[in-house]
């Protein structure tokens, strides 16, 4: 039995769900499938049309976070460049 949306997930959910984290292609190359998102625990009920809003939200969502990232290194890597000092400075 499906749990309900607002209802978290009972044991044989759990190991549903721990069972199908450890199938996870972690380096796939394509999108999530509306027949994917439809399937997976607790997200059973959503239309075709839900289904697409969550794929663009997760899409949208790792873009930010990636970006976020990105700025993050890049940033941490331009304060390393400004915190070194030059290498021929006379002692």
């Amino acid at each position: 039995m499906e749990p309900e949306a607002n209802e978290l997930p009972n044991e044989e959910d759990s190991q549903k769900i721990k069972k199908e984290d450890e199938e996870i292609d972690w380096e796939r190359k394509e999108g999530i499938t509306i027949k994917e998102v439809e399937t997976t625990v607790g997200l059973t009920h959503l239309t075709d049309n839900q289904a697409e809003e969550v794929i663009n939200f997760i899409e949208t969502y790792c873009m930010l976070i990636f970006s976020l990232h990105q700025k993050e290194l890049q940033d941490k890597k331009q304060d390393n460049e400004n915190n070194e000092e030059p290498k021929n400075k006379a002692a």
